[in-house]
């Protein structure tokens, strides 16, 4: 169970990525996230209408995330097209490894 300090709706949105990487897919319901943070099942309505609410919140903070990730090529590589679309490539793979409840979210369960 995750424990809630302060706002609801952050506690919300850790607890669905916890149970994306617990379950390796999005194929659970709210009751199961309320259950999770340790809520009743209407207190989720105060922040996310429904599921698709909650999963394009956590889609936007994964975009984000992965937009801050993918400036790394473009500081960091050598200044030639190839070698930058190369390290973007591989940033964008490693975003999928190490953030994969983000990735799934995003693009999909599959």
């Amino acid at each position: 169970m995750t424990t809630i300090t302060g706002d609801l709706g952050p506690a919300l949105l850790k607890a669905a990525i916890e149970l994306v990487n617990e379950k390796g897919d999005t194929s659970f319901g709210l009751r199961d996230l309320a259950a999770k943070v340790g809520v009743s099942h209407p207190a989720m309505y105060r922040h996310f209408k429904d599921r698709s609410a909650l999963f394009h919140v956590i889609a936007f903070e994964g975009f984000s995330l992965d937009g801050e990730i993918q400036k790394w090529p473009f500081e960091n590589a050598p200044p030639n097209p190839e070698a930058q679309l190369l390290y973007l490539g591989r940033n964008h793979l490693a975003f999928a490894l190490d953030h994969a409840a983000y990735f799934r979210i995003m693009f999909g369960a599959r």
